[in-house]
């Protein structure tokens, strides 16, 4: 069977793409740590902010009986 026909044009602006995601890839790369962080602090503050709303409605709660 004979190959298929790829324009050149087609051919290079596929690995003109591919080498743009691939360096932009490798620049994102050095910011995974400070995301990672990032959202590891915001788990971390919505877990504090929940456990004071808790402790709040519970105080609350107690003083109506």
């Amino acid at each position: 069977m004979a190959e298929p026909y790829v324009p050149i044009a087609t051919l290079t602006t596929y690995a003109a793409l591919m080498t743009e995601l691939e360096v932009t890839t490798d620049a994102a790369e050095t910011y995974t740590d400070d995301l990672d962080d990032a959202v590891d602090n915001a788990l971390a503050d919505k877990n504090t902010a929940e456990d004071l709303v808790e402790e709040k409605f519970n105080i609350l709660f107690l003083v109506g009986c």
